[in-house]
């Protein structure tokens, strides 16, 4: 009788050309089980079975798959129904979505989620924002993996707690912490200052325009102050100049107090030294050669670009010098000047062409092996992006080639391909290297 059922089902599902499913009353276990759940399953080969089997769209449709229930569109590929000649039932896939680190995980060598003592000023303990910002720090210190992350806090002062989220992890975390107050925390500006022998700066130097510019003075007088208390460099000075008495009221937001100094002015219309003493070692103001490139070898600017590094080659106390060049190639001479210095010279040189002096770019990337750079890292956002590809390549060449560190590299990248032409002005000709796209988690 049951396969009489059976039969009469499958012959109305054929006319109708629509799955039904047979339910049968008393089986047993193994014929409750999904055909992909039975040991060898009970299809012929090649042939799926009826059981739960959706009918097979027309060739040239593209069948719609509705969503499971409690699954997105975009989670669907993480649960697949399949079936064919050997297979049948559920796959598994990857889940490519889940890229995010637990933010838990990050924070898990906090031990019982106690962040310990935050220090803020007595001013600041009742302050949310301050607090929040100590909060921060005090967290970037114990677990410096999330320096540079995207934090965000909500703190509870009343609770001492505060709950911890980012855009780069998943999930938030509830912290404790303890407020310390650090109003004894800074030094007194005093004692920073005592070796000033009896409070007395001494000479501050200004030009004979700004001597009785206050902001001029002040600037001096900070440089004179740095000069001689080095531990001063890159803090928050406060000057007030009192011209009149020749004294500075001295404070600073990271120390406690104030200092009061006595300095004196002194004029320095001759402070610039002479140019034509800065290059006396350069004999009968002859700098030799110049080398340029065959192409460059009648550019003026070019030629310039090539006086200037030899000049500095010579005389490195013009390095990071304000120089300006005047040159006259039909005479092979250059008048050189600076803001930095008083006077201009005039200096004789000689143009060297360098037609081979660039290197090949192929030889500079023999080290990778058939041109093949390997996998480069973006993040998922930027894979289909040229430029964050391009950058990233650049990161990797260099990378593996550190030669080519600081170099002019110019990059062509053709995604589709996955190929970048490379060239530099550096080196002679280009070179079509083949890369891998890694999207980064």
């Amino acid at each position: 009788m049951k396969k009489s059922k059976f039969l009469l089902l499958g012959s109305v599902a054929s006319m109708a050309s629509i799955p039904f499913v047979a339910a049968k009353c008393g089986g047993t276990k193994e014929e409750n089980k999904k055909p992909a759940e039975m040991p060898g399953g009970t299809e012929q080969p090649g042939k799926p079975g009826d059981t739960d089997q959706p009918a097979q769209p027309n060739p040239g449709t593209t069948p719609s798959t509705p969503a499971k229930p409690g699954k997105t569109p975009e989670r669907m590929a993480q649960d697949t129904d399949v079936s064919g000649a050997d297979i049948s039932g559920s796959i598994k896939t990857p889940d490519t979505t889940a890229t995010k680190t637990k933010l838990s995980d990050a924070l898990k060598t906090i031990a019982n989620n106690n962040l310990g003592k935050v220090q803020v000023s007595k001013e600041d303990k009742d302050k949310k924002e301050k607090v929040e910002e100590a909060i921060k720090t005090a967290l970037v210190a114990k677990v410096t993996t999330l320096k540079g992350k995207d934090l965000k806090l909500k703190a509870d002062l009343s609770k001492n707690s505060v709950v911890v989220s980012s855009n780069d992890f998943e999930g938030e975390v509830t912290l404790k912490f303890e407020v310390e107050t650090s109003s004894g925390a800074k030094a007194k500006l005093s004692d920073a200052l005592k070796t000033i022998a009896n409070n007395n700066l001494g000479k501050v130097q200004v030009s004979k325009e700004d001597k009785d510019k206050k902001e001029k003075v002040e600037e001096a007088i900070k440089t004179a102050l740095v000069a001689k208390v080095t531990t001063l460099k890159g803090k928050d000075l406060k000057l007030k100049a009192d011209l009149s008495k020749n004294s500075v009221v001295v404070s600073s937001n990271d120390f406690e107090g104030e200092v009061t100094l006595k300095f004196e002015v002194e004029t320095s219309s001759g402070a610039k030294a002479k140019l034509s003493d800065a290059l006396k070692t350069i004999a009968n103001n002859n700098l030799g050669k110049v080398q340029v490139s065959k192409e460059d070898k009648d550019k003026k600017e070019k030629v310039e670009e090539a006086i200037k590094t030899a000049l500095v080659a010579k005389v490195t106390t013009l390095k990071g010098k304000d120089l300006k060049l005047k040159a006259d190639l039909s005479k092979n001479s250059v008048v050189v000047s600076s803001n930095d210095f008083e006077g201009e010279v005039t200096l004789k040189f000689e143009v060297e062409t360098s037609s081979g002096a660039k290197a090949k770019l192929s030889d500079a990337l023999k080290t990778i092996a058939n041109n093949n750079l390997g996998k480069v890292q973006v993040s998922k956002e930027d894979k289909d992006k040229k430029e964050k590809v391009e950058e990233a390549i650049k990161t990797a060449l260099v990378a593996k080639v550190t030669t080519l560190k600081g170099k002019d590299l110019k990059l062509k990248a053709d995604l589709s391909k996955n190929s970048v032409v490379v060239s530099s002005n550096d080196f002679e000709g280009e070179v079509t290297l083949k890369f891998e796209v890694e999207v980064k988690n």
